[in-house]
């Protein structure tokens, strides 16, 4: 029985990381560019 971490588990971690901080970034692009231009408040769907 080996220790450590598989390639497989830290390849689904890496790919987890990296989606995680892409949605966070997105999620902070549209919420600036929402209140520069103070329009009718619609839910970014």
């Amino acid at each position: 029985m080996k220790r450590g971490i598989s390639p497989e588990i830290n390849a689904l971690c890496t790919l987890l990381i990296l989606v995680s901080i892409t949605l966070i970034l997105l999620a902070q692009y549209i919420l600036n560019r929402g209140n520069g231009q103070k329009k009718h408040k619609t839910l970014p769907i």
